[in-house]
């Protein structure tokens, strides 16, 4: 079964002013025609196609092979069709195939793009599901023994970590499980745990700013000079709260 598209145009043109029964035969041929424009039909035929009476049908056709001075295209004087053997030919088939391939090239480009950006976005997702860490060092644990130092109360004794636990990605779906003790790094695919929005909403933070702020953290901390680092779920949690106090400052 043969597909045709049907030019959004059609409605701004004098055709479309035209009678029911003209309109009608219009659309059936367009429907009918093959690759080269060409429709073959008797005329009983064509008027039994269209559903409209033989009378209307010869007057349909005698338009079309007319010249239109109103046509939007004056190619062949406004005329749409000649006739050809065993029935007739649109004339400005060629032209109208032409702008329709260059929309279908445009449209199969978008798509391949789409799916293109769908695919690194899956894979990005799949080596941060799949990124195993390295073992900690002792410059990572110092590191995050101070950090807990500065976040604990004054006055409070500091307790270093014995065993860690296994190290997970910040930014994980189940963060609020996480372990505040394991020293991660950010995910390339992190998202701003619902928790951390609350928290900048108390701080009189709007959704649009903190969604915006959230994003410049992660390109920070992924991407850009901190990319690498290192630190606890409590000490990025810590160090959300410092990027907004200093965002803040900044405005």
């Amino acid at each position: 079964m043969a597909f045709t598209k049907l030019d959004s145009g059609i409605t701004d043109s004098t055709i479309w002013q035209a009678p029911d029964p003209i309109r009608l035969v219009w659309i059936t041929m367009l429907a009918m025609k093959d690759w080269h424009g060409y429709v073959g039909a008797s005329i009983p035929g064509l008027a039994s196609r269209a559903r409209v009476s033989l009378e209307d049908c010869l007057a349909a056709l005698e338009m079309f092979k007319s010249p239109d001075p109103y046509s939007r295209t004056q190619d062949h004087e406004g005329r749409r069709i000649a006739d050809a053997d065993g029935g007739w030919v649109l004339l400005n088939n060629d032209k109208y195939r032409a702008v329709q391939s260059e929309e279908d090239k445009r449209e199969r480009s978008r798509l391949a793009m789409q799916r293109l950006r769908e695919s690194r976005k899956e894979t990005v997702n799949n080596v941060d599901k799949a990124l195993t860490k390295l073992p900690h060092t002792d410059t990572d644990i110092d590191a995050d023994k101070e950090e807990e130092q500065e976040i604990a109360p004054k006055g409070a004794r500091a307790v270093a970590p014995s065993a860690l636990p296994p190290p997970a990605l910040a930014g994980d779906s189940n963060v609020n499980e996480i372990p505040t003790k394991a020293i991660v790094e950010l995910a390339l695919a992190w998202e701003l745990p619902d928790a951390w929005g609350v928290d900048a909403e108390s701080l009189g933070w709007k959704r649009a700013s903190i969604l915006k702020e959230s994003e410049r953290f992660r390109q920070y901390w992924t991407v850009g000079t901190g990319k690498g680092k290192r630190k606890s779920v409590r000490g990025w949690r810590q160090s959300w709260s410092n990027w907004l106090s200093k965002a803040e400052k900044m405005a």
